[in-house]
């Protein structure tokens, strides 16, 4: 089954998914992969 993974476009979108990316980074070195959760991921990109 292929995956249709949208790839951002726009700037402003690349950067705000790279941050979010780094924010995931950055809680899962913290807290660990099962203490993060996507409200604390956002809050913090």
């Amino acid at each position: 089954m292929a995956s249709n993974i949208r790839v951002p476009q726009q700037e402003r979108s690349i950067e705000k998914k790279n941050k979010i990316i780094q924010a995931g980074y950055q809680l899962f070195s913290e807290v660990g992969y099962y203490g993060t959760n996507t409200a604390e991921i956002a809050k913090r990109a």
